[in-house]
Formats: structure tokens, sequence, C-alpha cells
């Protein structure tokens, strides 16, 4: 029933949006108007909250509890790699410290094999790098290695 009801919420939000994101122009898809993002962004909104009413209006099987089936060791796990990453980050740098975070939760959360974890974590790791620092030029945490 709350499904329904925040349905709703966001879908005349949604109907907000766009209202006032027309009033602003829309442009072309060339030469996009002030109100153009904000309109597509609304009527994304739109769509996904018809979807909420729609599946609340099906008859459903069996009541289920939310975080019913939740397995809260692998929850606080995560939680707890993503705050020793976050301690981690500056003194070893981005590249090690995503390498370990990733090896960690692939070898623990999902217990792939190793060879799985370091070639995964490997990629992750000079990938994100790749895109942030030499693409983008974000300036990214080189830790005591240098890199």
């Amino acid at each position: 029933m709350l499904d329904r009801y925040s349905g709703l919420f966001w879908f005349f939000l949604s109907v907000v949006i766009c209202v006032y994101a027309r009033r602003l122009g829309l442009g072309h898809f060339r030469n996009p108007g002030p109100g153009f993002l904000f309109f597509w962004s609304g009527v994304v909104l739109c769509v996904l909250s018809l979807i909420i009413i729609f599946q609340t209006i099906k008859p459903a099987d069996k009541e289920e509890r939310a975080f019913g089936n939740v397995n809260w060791a692998k929850v606080i796990s995560v939680v707890f790699a993503l705050v020793i990453y976050g301690l981690i980050l500056e003194r070893l740098g981005f590249v090690l410290s995503t390498f370990v975070f990733m090896g960690f939760l692939l070898r623990s959360i999902e217990a792939k094999k190793w060879y799985v974890v370091i070639l995964v974590s490997v990629a992750a790791s000079l990938l994100t790098y790749a895109l942030f620092e030499l693409w983008l030029h974000a300036r990214l945490p080189k830790g005591f290695l240098g890199i």
C-alpha cells in the first residue's frame, strides 16, 4: 500500500516538473533549452512511477517483508570495507586501495575464484584510473608508491 502512495507522489511530482520545464523552454535536441534536461528527467520519473503504481495494482501472491531476505553479515562487511577503503585511500593510493577493496568484495562477499578476483580487481583499478586520471584529468590519491 505504501508503494502505491509513493508511486502517486512521484507521478504528481513528475507532472509538475514537466509542466515547469516546458515553461522554461525545451529547445531542440541539437540546441537544448534550459528546461530540456528537466523535462526528460520528469518523463523518466513519470514512467518509473507508473511502473510502481501498476505493480501495486496486481494481486500479490504472498506478503513479503522489506529486508526479509537480507544477509546482514554481508551488508555489514561491505560497509566496514567501505570505511576501511576510505581510510587507506590516501595512504596506499587509488590504484592499490581499489585493488584491495575490489579483491575483498569479490573474494569474501561473492566468493569468486582467485584468478577471477585478481583479474577483475586489476582491471577495475586500472580502468577506473585510466578513466579518471588520464582521460578526465581528475586528481586521484597517489599514495606512498606514487601510483
